[in-house]
């Protein structure tokens, strides 16, 4: 990806037990975690 030019890298995955390996996986290439909240409303 950066050798395509791109500055930024992103993935998601939940944040229940179930993950737990991904989000491992993800912090061992370098991904950092950011505190983010998202708000959904059933309309």
């Amino acid at each position: 990806m950066k050798d395509a030019g791109m500055a930024v890298a992103m993935v998601e995955t939940g944040g229940d037990r179930g993950y737990e390996r991904a989000r491992r996986t993800y912090q061992k290439l370098g991904f950092g975690l950011l505190p983010i909240a998202r708000y959904f409303k059933k309309l």
